[in-house]
């Protein structure tokens, strides 16, 4: 399966979507894409929606752990927005849920712009949070 990265931008946020398999093959083109982002724009805040991406391995998770050092490093705050659950699994396996600011959805990732979060969610809380969410609809 292919990679697909939908760029969209709201209240100064920079947010991708990305939806399929985020591998060796496909890794280097999504790094290009966020160094990019982070030269050209002033720092704010990158969002990256995983709800749609239904793997990664060992060169995904590089590109994320990079981008968030090199944005950190620029000004900017590296956000990750509803990992789909084996994506999740991959990065709790990798202690990576610790690293990362991780959001339940786009809106709290987005909150007022402020660079602080105003909530942030450790893996298992998005998932018991999403679970709670439709069960009370």
């Amino acid at each position: 399966m292919d990679l697909a990265i939908i760029e969209t931008a709201s209240q100064g946020c920079t947010i991708l979507k990305i939806r399929g398999e985020l591998d060796i093959a496909n890794a280097p083109d999504l790094r290009e894409r966020l160094l990019l982002i982070l030269d050209r724009s002033a720092p704010s805040r990158l969002i990256l929606d995983l709800s749609g991406l239904e793997f990664i391995d060992s060169s995904g998770t590089s590109v994320l752990v990079n981008t968030e050092r090199r944005a950190r490093l620029l000004g900017w705050t590296f956000v990750l927005v509803a990992p789909h659950r084996a994506v999740s699994r991959v990065l709790e396996i990798c202690g990576l849920d610790r690293h990362f600011l991780i959001y339940a959805n786009i809106s709290a990732a987005v909150g007022d712009g402020n660079p602080e979060p105003r909530r942030t969610f450790g893996l298992r809380s998005i998932h018991e949070a999403g679970e709670s969410d439709r069960a009370a609809t």
